[in-house]
């Protein structure tokens, strides 16, 4: 899809957001990380020992006061030779057997002794230019270190002129030499790592991973976020945005949500319908979708509106209950049916026990929609529960008697809403495709992903279906900029809250 390839380019507002949603971490990260690493440099870190001495390369020629231009040449180019035949086994094997070192540092034999001693030493010159070079051993016991660079020191100069043949032979100067060194050995200094310098590499190296694991996150993240998550990835318009409300359990979660003994999700309703204690601005958000909706199909009469999902625990139960109400509360006659009958929860919704609903009714055993119609306490809203579980609910929905039954509602009633099992995982809803006006989509904030809405969609557009407008639910209504784009969406919830406590 074009839209979800936009969605995922990275942009600086992109970056930004991502910082935002990871900064927290990435601080407790760089406060962690950085005090352990702290606490090993001090306690834990085991000290290194270093000593240098350094080499000098000059003109050594005895016709001339001064080094020509070609000769300083030289003698740049034969120190960094110098630096390069130091890195090789002979002026460690030269140092070994010349100065002893097997013996005083205790080793087996010659082998070992340079095997080990020559990973302690390297050599380098200062800059590109400089006629300049140092040997450093650098070692975890301070005799071993100064007795392997007095060593060094005494044995280099010697070896390297040989290596380069500089020795000078009868009836020939050389031109350039080794001399060095050109100083003596320091004392071995102590190298340790500052605590304050290790936490603060170590904050930093936190705070970048965390940052790059949750930029890696984002960027394969399809979760709906909100209202613009739709927009980006599909041409479908949002009826409306729902906040989260009442005691936050619209639905349970997609997985590992609580089962009763019969699989039925455990859902907490309490406070989640439409009533004269709802907050001004979840009504003002139900008003909207009533309003949107019934444009949707303004050019049909008595429309029957079925309510679904993308995915198990988007809240589309209380979408659709909560719709009816609203169109209710307009003097209409409403009809409102539970045509899922896998996971029947009106019951629950209401606080009502039914003997027989619609699976009664769809299989004969229950001739009238009287016999099966309760009453919930709204004015003008009648309710058909989903009845005893079948066996066979697709084939019941999909079969003459549900076509029959529609037809016969839509003479009794204004609007019909069906809550319908979550499309995006059940075949039923797609049955009644050819006898509802449309699908209502209800999708949940950090619940639905773009998949599934995708999926969804697919679902509706190969029955021949027609998806209306799509809810956003559990919509924040506190996270700053969606705030802002929330209360424009549903008319000034300040203003409506104000003239609440105007009138109370």
């Amino acid at each position: 899809m074009e839209n979800q390839k936009k969605e995922k380019e990275i942009t600086l507002a992109f970056l930004f957001d991502v910082l935002k949603k990871s900064l927290i971490v990435m601080l407790i990260a760089a406060v962690a990380l950085g005090a352990l690493a702290a606490l090993y440099a001090a306690f834990i870190e085991k000290p290194q020992y270093r000593a240098t001495a350094g080499f000098w390369v000059n003109n050594s020629s005895n016709q001339y006061d001064y080094a020509t231009q070609q000769q300083q040449y030289g003698a740049i180019a034969l120190a960094s030779s110098c630096v390069e035949l130091v890195s090789t086994d002979m002026p460690v094997r030269r140092a070994v057997e010349k100065y002893g070192l097997t013996e005083k540092l205790g080793f087996e034999n010659d082998d070992r002794c340079v095997a080990a001693l020559r990973d302690t030493i390297s050599a380098k010159k200062i800059d590109s230019d400089s006629v300049v070079f140092y040997v450093t051993v650098t070692g975890n016991n301070p005799n071993q270190t100064y007795e392997t660079v007095t060593a060094m020191q005494g044995v280099v100069p010697e070896v390297l002129e040989e290596l380069l043949g500089l020795n000078r032979t009868e009836g020939h100067t050389a031109l350039v030499t080794v001399i060095g060194p050109v100083n003596s050995v320091n004392d071995v200094a102590t190298v340790k790592t500052s605590p304050v310098k290790l936490a603060l590499i170590a904050a930093v190296v936190a705070a970048v991973l965390v940052y790059i694991v949750f930029l890696i996150l984002a960027i394969f993240d399809t979760s709906v976020y909100g209202e613009q998550s739709i927009i980006e990835n599909f041409d479908l318009p949002i009826v409306g945005n729902i906040p989260a409300w009442g005691n936050g359990e619209q639905s349970g979660a997609k997985k590992g949500a609580n089962v009763d003994k019969n699989g039925v999700v455990i859902r907490d309703y309490k406070e989640k319908l439409l009533t004269e204690k709802t907050p001004f601005f979840v009504s003002e958000a139900f008003n909207t979708v009533r309003t949107n909706v019934i444009f949707s199909a303004a050019a049909a009469k008595n429309p029957v509106f079925a309510v679904t999902s993308d995915i198990t625990g988007a809240g589309k139960t209380v979408m659709a209950v909560n719709l009816a109400i609203a169109l209710a509360n307009l003097d209409k006659k409403v009809l409102l049916v539970e045509a899922d009958m896998r996971c029947p929860v009106f019951t629950k919704v209401f606080g009502k026990k039914s003997k027989a609903g619609l699976s009664e009714l769809l299989a004969g055993m229950s001739e009238n929609t009287e016999d099966v119609t309760e009453n919930v306490g709204y004015n003008g809203l009648d309710v058909i529960f989903g009845g005893k579980i079948p066996p066979n609910p697709s084939e019941l929905l999909s079969g003459f008697r549900m076509q029959e039954l529609v037809e016969k509602w839509r003479e009794s009633y204004d609007y019909i809403v069906l809550d319908t099992p979550p499309i995006g995982e059940i075949f039923d809803a797609g049955a009644i495709a050819g006898i509802v006006n449309g699908y209502i989509l209800t999708v949940r904030c950090n619940h639905s992903n773009i998949n599934d809405v995708k999926t969804a969609q697919d679902r509706v557009k190969a029955v021949g279906g027609n998806i209306l407008g799509v809810i956003i639910n559990d919509v924040d209504p506190k996270l700053g900029k969606g705030k802002k784009k929330y209360y424009r969406s549903y008319g000034g919830y300040g203003y409506g809250e104000k003239k609440a406590r105007e009138n109370a």
